[in-house]
C-alpha cells in the first residue's frame, strides 16, 4: 500500500496511478500504431486528392459547408450530445465532492480539503466506483451493440441514458459506499452506449463520402458541450445549486435525462439488416 501524500496533499498512489494510466494510454497508441497496416489509396485517389485545394482556408470552408449540409437528424442528435457530455463533465468535477459529503460527512467548503481524511477516502474511492462502471461497460457494449442492431439504436440508447439517470439521482443519498456501486452500474450502462451507439445511427445519416469531416463535426459535438460545461457551471453551481456537490450529481442526472428525451425527437435512419444493405452505406472498398 502506497502511503503519504505530495505537499499539495495529493496522496502519492494517486500520482502513481496516473502515471501508470500515462504509460498503458501510450503503450496501447504504439502498439496499434505499430501494428495496424495502412491502406495506400489507389492512383486514382491520389491523383484527385493532390488536384484538391489545401491549407488551413481549405479545411475551415470544407467544415463550413458541411456544417451547413448537415442532416436534420444529425442536428438533433447534437442536442443529445450536448446534454450527456455536459452530464459527463459534472459527474466527473463533482463525484468525489458527493461522496466525502454524504459518507464520511466532510464539509466540502472546509479548509485544507485535500488533507481531510475522509475526502482522501472519498478520493480513494472515486477510483473504485469509476473503475466498476468502467468495468459495467465493458460487459455489456457487445450486448448493447447487438441489441440497437435488434431493436434500433434508438431505443437502445434511451434506456441506457435512463438507467445512469435513475443511477445518479440515487447517489447522492446514499450513506454506505457499497451501495454506491450498485449505482453508478446505471452510468456503466450508459457509458457503453454514449462511447458506441449514437455513432450507429451517425453513420447512417451521414454521406459516405464526407465521412472524414461529418466525424471530426461528432467529435466537436463532444468537446463543445465540455468546454460550456467548464465555462458556465461555476455559476450554475454556485447561485442555482447552492454550492451543493450532491445538487451537482442531480443536475447531472437531469441532464442525461434530457438527453433520452431529446432521443424520442429523432427518426432513426433504417436498420442495416445485410450485407447488400450495407454497401450502400459505408465507403465504397477499392
Amino acid at each position: 500500500m502506497i502511503s503519504g501524500a505530495m505537499a499539495s496533499g495529493i496522496p502519492y498512489w494517486v500520482v502513481g496511478a496516473f502515471m501508470l494510466g500515462s504509460v498503458c494510454s501510450i503503450a496501447t497508441v504504439l502498439v496499434s500504431v505499430l501494428s495496424t497496416a495502412e491502406l495506400p489509396p489507389s492512383d486514382e485517389e491520389l491523383a484527385a486528392l493532390r488536384a484538391e485545394k489545401h491549407g488551413p482556408g481549405r479545411m475551415i470552408s470544407e467544415i463550413r459547408e458541411a456544417i451547413v449540409d448537415m442532416p436534420v437528424e444529425l442536428r438533433k442528435l447534437a442536442l443529445v450530445y450536448f446534454f450527456q457530455w455536459f452530464a459527463m463533465n459534472c459527474y466527473w468535477q463533482f463525484i468525489t465532492l458527493s461522496m466525502a459529503q454524504s459518507i464520511w460527512d466532510v464539509d466540502p467548503h472546509a479548509e485544507h480539503l485535500a488533507s481531510n481524511e475522509g475526502y482522501t477516502q472519498a478520493t480513494a474511492w472515486t477510483g473504485m466506483v469509476n473503475g466498476w462502471y468502467n468495468i459495467v461497460t465493458f460487459m455489456v457494449s457487445f450486448a448493447l451493440a447487438s441489441a440497437a442492431r435488434r431493436r434500433g439504436a434508438k431505443l437502445v440508447h434511451i434506456a441506457a441514458l435512463l438507467c445512469a439517470t435513475v443511477g445518479l439521482l440515487i447517489v447522492p443519498h446514499l450513506d454506505n459506499k457499497w451501495l454506491v456501486l450498485v449505482a453508478i452500474t446505471g452510468l456503466g450502462i450508459a457509458w457503453a452506449s454514449i462511447l458506441g451507439v449514437p455513432y450507429i445511427m451517425a453513420v447512417r445519416m451521414i454521406p459516405s463520402t464526407r465521412y472524414g469531416v461529418y466525424m471530426g463535426i461528432i467529435n466537436m459535438m463532444i468537446v463543445i458541450p465540455m468546454l460550456i460545461q467548464t465555462v458556465s457551471f461555476s455559476w450554475i453551481y454556485s447561485h442555482l445549486l447552492g454550492s451543493n456537490p450532491n445538487n451537482a450529481i442531480t443536475f447531472a442526472a437531469v441532464f442525461l435525462g434530457l438527453a433520452a428525451a431529446a432521443m424520442l425527437w429523432i427518426k432513426e435512419p433504417p436498420i442495416v439488416r445485410d450485407v447488400e444493405d450495407l454497401s450502400t452505406q459505408l465507403p465504397a472498398a477499392h
